[in-house]
């Protein structure tokens, strides 16, 4: 099933032609507009136009969307999700902490993104996945897909999307709330480990204390960036790493699969209603185990 979007153009559009209302008002990007009208078709009240028709107040636009093209690598495979919300232009999971989000040439199978083509097959759509707010393979928590290609743009040119974390990391931190300022950039000789550096990209994170354990302290954090690894790389420098996080100097752990990190409230504006909606998830309640 192939997507398809409608308007009712308002008086204050009459006037604009097809091509002026789809770039500046419904924020097509010029690859999906170029995608439009290559493999797709675009309508006003049911009749086929090209983009430069002037629309009239009243008049009904129809996009057909073309199409997707999956990668190769995407493999359907019946991946449990744990599916907290979903409508025709957005899906938010709760990924568990383990999962990989997307397939690797070296890691093909088991992620969440098989799972996504999997559940679309059964229900008929020939989307790809188009992941918003991606997390690493240990974090768990709430995560936001755009079900096609519109869906993503405008997520992206809306605006802020906003990603709030726990982390429980090692030891009690002092002072209990701050802003940390330290850029990030990759280490020499290293494609995965993240450092702080002064030539890295400008990193901002906002963490407050909000429960004190035996060994680890339980930690909201706000991301101002999203910078690779910023939340543990952060955490790290502070001197408190994230608790299994042994990348960024922690010892092991038996709580944690890999880092204790989970994000969980996740809120942005509609890309159809522009309306804000947030959700939330609860982090893992092994974290409060009487051993840490």
């Amino acid at each position: 099933m192939s997507y398809q979007k409608e308007w009712t153009i308002e008086q204050k559009f009459a006037g604009k032609t097809v091509q002026s209302f789809l770039r500046e008002e419904a924020l097509f990007s010029r690859q999906l507009l170029k995608n439009v009208k290559t493999g797709g078709a675009v309508l006003v009240n049911d009749t086929a136009v090209p983009i430069s028709t002037t629309l009239s107040a009243a008049d009904r636009l129809t996009v057909l969307f073309p199409a997707e093209v999956r990668s190769k690598v995407l493999i359907p495979e019946p991946v449990p999700l744990q599916v907290v919300y979903e409508d025709e232009d957005v899906l938010i999971l709760d990924k568990p902490a383990g999962m990989a989000v997307s397939p690797t040439a070296d890691h093909r199978s088991g992620t969440l993104a098989n799972g996504i083509v999997y559940d679309y097959d059964q229900k008929g759509y020939d989307y790809t996945v188009h992941i918003v707010t991606r997390l690493d393979r240990d974090t768990s928590g709430l995560l936001l897909v755009a079900k096609q290609q519109y869906s993503h743009g405008k997520l992206s040119a809306a605006g802020e999307i906003k990603r709030d974390y726990t982390a429980l990391v090692q030891g009690r931190l002092s002072p209990s709330s701050g802003m940390i300022t330290a850029p990030i950039g990759r280490k020499a000789g290293s494609i995965i480990e993240r450092e702080i550096t002064p030539h890295g990209k400008k990193a901002v994170t906002e963490y407050g204390v909000t429960e004190v354990l035996a060994t680890a302290s339980l930690v909201h954090i706000r991301l101002h960036t999203g910078r690779t690894h910023q939340i543990r790389v952060h955490m790290s420098y502070l001197g408190h790493p994230l608790v299994g996080d042994t990348l960024y100097g922690a010892s092991g752990s038996n709580i944690a699969k890999g880092h204790a990190l989970h994000c969980h409230r996740l809120a942005f504006n509609h890309p159809s209603t522009g309306e804000e909606i947030s959700f939330m998830s609860a982090p893992p309640q092994v974290w409060w185990d009487p051993e840490i």
